[in-house]
């Protein structure tokens, strides 16, 4: 092609309809190098898709698949198995489609059986035709159509009847319907141009179509149309004068409007391009509106341009291309757009120039707009100051506007007026308007203005007319006045007392989902549940409650989570079954249940609940069970219950905490003497890795006097994923040689401590400080007890004391004092207490403080313990003879 001129966008028409021409001519590679030069050819999708099917054709197929994977992704495989199919390759379409499978929908589908029917994959092709018409049923006609032509004339005729029946009974989609009629041999004669269409007699369905028509073009038009293959239109309609034109292109535009946006891009297009100015800017228009609806405001704008030139569409283009600049940030150009069409567009420009801060032009503006008439200027002008709160200017304007005879504005105007009394505070002047607002019977205003007249009447003690008012207005039918007026209602009745009434009001607006309101009202409906609860009236907190979703077995998360939060409140014993009920019946429900009473001491119920269980069929349920009612019998001191019912459990293979079972068995078995019963349990419970069966059983061991064995259980617990277990095994392991290797203790205990948090790497640290006092290196005692200390552990005391007895030991008095007082700070343990209490009175005798020492040594004294008291009282005794 030749040199183009400098208009980009006449540029692109010329390629555009040079690039379909060669394609219609066959010559696919000249095709895709000129199509590949219309501006914008990235960002097109229809372009993308005729250089896709050109490089198909001319056996480019790798190159269609990297092209299309760019523009279209997950749905390139779609697009390129199409063309290979078009191109008579449905073994290549079908390879494809094998090797990066598209999104299962009714389209792919359909696809897939075509090409596996043609490639004699009967059974796969009805597959993939049913699980079509199941993932897209509003595309079942399309997809039992092609079902029934596909297998028509193969052994599968049955099949091909069937899923034809199928699309024939299809009344939604009346052309479908009647080509499978057709085929089925039951065809109306109205019908014979699309059933011919469809069998591909496309030279017939052209006569019959001309025939009912009058005219061969239209009759082309039509079939394009129908067919999907509108661009083959633009070189024909190119050809003829543009008078001849103006009837196709009107059809294709009519189309076009009674279509969905993808279906209609290339209709409006082709008219734009092909039509006589008004009706190409009818068209630009509209083909505008879809591009920036879909995101692509530049091009939406090339395309609207032109239509501001034409008298008949100047003003609408204007303020689509208003919002296309808008859309894309550009609020100055899109005042200008707006500015171009005045006065016609005074109230858009006064929205635009708000939104820039510009409130006082925007005010002028449409001051000047209702001034002369323009009702939406005085609807927006209305607003504009009821935002402002300028309610003088306000009850002015009003006046004006309801004396434009427009229901909607007048409407309007007795509202604001209203809304402007009322800020005034003249509530009955503000209650007249907002009547005469509603008498004014604009539907889109008077469900509102209700809510807001109730809202005055019960302001003005008027609590009938308020509740009059406001059920109209939740009856009204209008979904967001319903949720507004429901909402308030609710919190009326629940001031007047009436709960139950408000339950129902909120529970109104929760289901009927709209928005906020239903969030709000679904918030109240279980505060209201939360105080009744409160209040001991758990019937209605529970009635509430089950207004809130479904309940029982399809109760989703949040009532769940509701009514588990009441149960765990409710203090009635009588009343928590009904709480967790709600949240569905079943064997975990019921433990729930066990487990509040037993909260509540009512544990005769808890374990009548739990003995019910514990020979569940579900594993899990029975280790909960077990594991509870264990615990009641032992509270309870029922040891033959207890042991028989942990032999049980310890028996259990399914059970998932059959370790712990058989360790807590194996211990009893060892607390009543029968040391080889309680290791042989022990030993078979730790065969199934549990850690916790693990610990047991090497602590076990090692009591026993079997350490080499308890080390070596102890190092699987090391490797049986509970860290806690872990590190406390290291400190066992450590503990082993305490006393006959203390190098490797150090090793285990350092281990410890560095491996892990809180109490575990306290102990660890205790028994390294311990080594250290052994050896009376302080600092290294220092290190250890004062890493304790400042961890805040239960060992802390005990810490404290390690140190004060070693600075004691080693004659340091000052060390000792300032630990042993450390530890009376830090602990209540008797021991701690009487040694820390005797030492310190001890020195403050020694060093002549005799009150202070004596009231520590009574302090001694009065712990009662056995190693230190009997000394602290000697020493008060030689105090009071001194």
């Amino acid at each position: 092609m030749g040199a183009l001129g400098e208009d980009e966008h006449l540029n692109g028409v010329a390629l555009r309809s040079a690039g379909q021409i060669l394609r219609e001519l066959g010559e696919h590679a000249e095709a895709v190098e000129t199509l590949t030069r219309v501006p914008g050819a990235d960002g097109d999708r229809d372009l993308s898709l005729m250089i896709g099917d050109s490089l198909v054709a001319c056996g480019r197929a790798e190159e269609a698949r990297e092209l299309l994977a760019g523009r279209f992704g997950a749905d390139a495989t779609l697009h390129l198995a199409t063309f290979l199919r078009d191109h008579g390759d449905p073994r290549a379409a079908l390879a494809a489609m094998e090797a990066a499978p598209p999104r299962v929908s009714g389209e792919s589908q359909r696809l897939l059986g075509g090409l596996l029917a043609e490639t004699g994959d009967l059974e796969g092709a009805k597959a993939a035709f049913e699980l079509g018409a199941a993932v897209d049923p509003g595309s079942e006609p399309e997809t039992m159509l092609a079902a029934g032509r596909c297998l028509l004339g193969t052994p599968e005729a049955d099949a091909a009847r069937f899923a034809l029946e199928r699309a024939a009974a299809q009344e939604e989609d009346p052309f479908r319907a009647a080509v499978a009629a057709y085929l089925l041999g039951r065809g109306d004669e109205d019908d014979l141009p699309w059933v011919l269409a469809a069998e591909g007699d496309r030279e017939g369905a052209l006569a019959a179509l001309a025939g009912r028509t009058g005219s061969e073009l239209i009759a082309k038009v039509l079939l394009a149309i129908q067919a999907g293959e509108v661009d083959g239109l633009r070189g024909p309609l190119s050809e003829l004068p543009v008078p001849d034109r103006t009837e196709p292109l009107r059809e294709l535009l009519a189309h076009g409007l009674e279509s969905g946006a993808e279906a209609a891009e290339p209709l409006f297009r082709l008219v734009a391009e092909l039509g006589e100015p008004e009706l190409a800017a009818r068209a630009g228009i509209e083909l505008g509106g879809i591009l920036s609806n879909a995101g692509d405001q530049c091009r939406a704008e090339r395309w609207l341009l032109p239509a501001t030139e034409v008298e008949a569409t100047a003003e609408t283009a204007w303020r689509y291309l208003a919002t296309v600049r808008r859309r894309r940030g550009d609020l100055g150009g899109a005042i200008e757009a707006a500015r171009a069409a005045l006065p016609a567009t005074a109230s858009l420009v006064a929205e635009l120039l708000e939104e820039r801060g510009e409130s006082g032009e925007a005010r002028r503006l449409l001051t000047e707009g209702a001034a002369a008439g323009d009702l939406d200027c005085h609807q927006r002008l209305l607003v504009h100051l009821r935002q402002r709160e300028d309610f003088d200017a306000l009850v002015a304007q009003a006046e004006l506007a309801a004396g434009t005879g427009d229901p909607e504005t007048v409407a309007l105007a007795y509202w604001t007026w209203g809304d402007a009394r009322k800020a005034m505070g003249d509530l009955p002047d503000a209650a007249l308007l907002y009547v005469k607002g509603v008498e004014t019977g604009f539907p889109g205003t008077t469900p509102p203005i209700r809510v807001d007249l109730a809202v005055t009447l019960r302001d003005l003690g008027d609590a009938a007319g308020a509740d009059r008012e406001l059920r109209l207005a939740v009856e009204s039918g209008d979904p967001g006045t319903a949720a507004r007026g429901g909402v308030l209602l609710g919190v009326w009745l629940h001031e007047d007392g009436d709960h139950l009434g408000a339950a129902r009001a909120f529970a109104t607006v929760a289901t009927g989902g709209h928005g906020d309101f239903a969030q709000t009202a679904m918030n109240n409906l279980e505060a209201l549940a939360y105080q009744a609860c409160r209040r001991g009236e758990h019937a209605l907190a529970v009635e509430v409650l089950s207004m809130t979703g479904p309940t029982g077995e399809r109760a989703g998360e949040q009532v769940k989570e509701q009514a588990w939060e009441l149960g765990d409140l409710c203090e009635d014993p009588a009343a928590v079954r009904a709480y967790y009920e709600l949240a569905g019946p079943g064997p975990f429900t019921e433990l729930r249940i066990a487990a509040r009473l037993e909260e509540l001491e009512r544990t005769d119920q808890a374990r009548a609940i739990y003995e019910g269980l514990k020979d569940h069929d579900d594993p899990d349920v029975r280790f909960v069970a077990g594991g509870r009612l264990l615990s009641l019998l032992d509270a309870e001191g029922d040891a033959a219950a207890f042991y028989d019912l942990a032999e049980r459990q310890a028996g259990d293979a399914d059970s998932p905490g059959q370790g712990v079972f058989g360790s807590l068995f194996g211990m009893l078995q060892g607390s009543q003497g029968d040391t080889e019963a309680s290791l042989r349990t022990l030993r078979a419970a730790a065969e199934s890795g549990e850690p916790t069966a693990l610990s047991v059983f090497a602590q076990t061991l090692v009591e026993t006097g079997e350490v080499e064995e308890g080390r070596q259980v102890y190092l699987r617990v090391l490797d049986a994923g509970d860290a806690d277990l872990a590190a406390r095994a290291m400190v066992a392991i450590g503990r082993t040689y305490h006393d006959e290797d203390e190098e490797r203790a150090r090793e285990w205990y350092r281990r410890a401590v560095e491996e892990s948090e809180g109490h575990t790497s306290a102990l660890g640290a205790m028994y390294l400080g311990a080594l250290a006092k052994r050896e009376r290196d302080f600092p290294e005692a220092l290190t250890w007890y004062q890493r304790v200390i400042d961890a805040g552990d239960s060992e802390s005391g005990m810490a404290a004391a390690h140190l004060g007895e070693l600075c004691y030991w080693l004659g340091d008095r000052d060390g000792a004092l300032r630990y042993y007082e450390l530890t009376l700070g830090l602990s209540r343990q008797d021991d701690l207490v009487a040694e820390a209490a005797y030492r310190l009175g001890e020195i403050r005798y020694e060093r002549g403080d005799l009150d202070l020492a004596r009231r520590l040594l009574a302090t001694a004294v009065d712990t009662g313990d056995t190693a230190f008291a009997p000394q602290a009282e000697t020493l008060l005794g030689k105090l009071a003879v001194d």
